[in-house]
């Protein structure tokens, strides 16, 4: 199926952590989301979606976003 944007997420990587992914993040870089609803910013890189993380959160909003994730 299609991807939806649900939201913002933290990390709580380390910057040793995030030195480690970011490289990796840059080589699978696209100029299209591959999400729908995708909110417009100066500050988003957009990936391919090769990597699987596990979110978790306290619910959704009636609009379908992460609460508290």
């Amino acid at each position: 199926g299609n991807l939806t944007y649900a939201g913002k997420v933290g990390t709580g990587f380390s910057q040793e952590k995030i030195d480690e992914l970011y490289p990796k993040l840059l080589k699978i870089k696209t100029s299209k989301p591959a999400a729908q609803n995708m909110p417009a910013g100066e500050y988003i890189i957009f990936v391919k979606p090769k990597i699987v993380v596990e979110v978790k959160y306290l619910e959704r909003t009636k609009a379908g976003a992460l609460r508290h994730s």
